[in-house]
């Protein structure tokens, strides 16, 4: 970003003086107390930029700037989804058997990330670009702002029948325990996958515990607009 100072070319007094950020080409923002303001106009004594103001949250003990996770501010936008599927308690997975789910991107990009869970030792295989024969059974995508009926831009179905897996994305073993009381792993890959969107992905989860054994998969993504 290139600053530029409003008192160039201009009779401000020093006092009045104010530091302008140009944030993008002829956009320009203005720290002012306790507000951003921001605007398109080329700034000058004739020309005064303010447009558009926006409340920061500063603490009043140690006059810091308020600032939340990225994750946090999409849920409080409306733009966070999951989805999530155990295995029924009364039917544990077989062993070598699975748990498929493949997400099918509209026209946005998802940021996404995943967990699972295996009663035993388990598999996880993430895949870009599958063929799919049958639709399977459709799992629909919750918005965590409870508040706001907006609608995932993706689609996700449980086990469809895929005729090919696509490009192999991540490989993963989940260990069922190491110790002789320890059975059962979970994993989350806490690195986001941003997705090409009109592409199909699929996470499958595999049982080698050599016992039937309970999975579940859940999957988080936040949403932006390509244009």
């Amino acid at each position: 970003m290139a600053g530029k100072d409003i008192a160039q070319g201009t009779s401000l007094r020093p006092e009045d003086k104010t530091r302008y950020l140009e944030i993008a080409s002829g956009v320009y923002a203005r720290v002012d107390g306790a507000y951003v303001i921001v605007g398109s106009s080329v700034i000058s004594s004739a020309n005064p930029m303010p447009t558009v103001s926006t409340d920061l949250a500063i603490d009043p003990i140690t006059g810091s700037l308020g600032t939340i996770r990225t994750i946090h501010r999409v849920i409080h936008e409306g733009t966070l989804y999951s989805v999530s599927y155990k295995s029924p308690d009364d039917t544990p997975i077989a062993d070598n058997g699975t748990i498929v789910l493949v997400l099918s991107m509209g026209s946005e990009y998802a940021h996404m990330i995943a967990e699972a869970a295996f009663g035993g030792d388990g598999e996880v295989e993430f895949y870009e670009g599958p063929g799919i024969d049958a639709d399977g059974i459709p799992v629909t995508p919750q918005n965590h702002k409870r508040t706001d009926a907006r609608l995932s831009d993706m689609t996700v179905v449980r086990d469809p029948t895929v005729n090919t897996d696509g490009l192999l994305l991540a490989d993963k073993l989940s260990p069922g325990g190491t110790k002789q009381a320890a059975i059962g792993a979970a994993g989350l890959d806490r690195h986001e996958w941003i997705f090409q969107p009109a592409t199909k992905y699929m996470i499958r989860l595999t049982n080698r515990a050599a016992t039937a054994q309970p999975m579940s998969v859940s999957a988080y993504w936040y949403e932006e607009e390509t244009n």
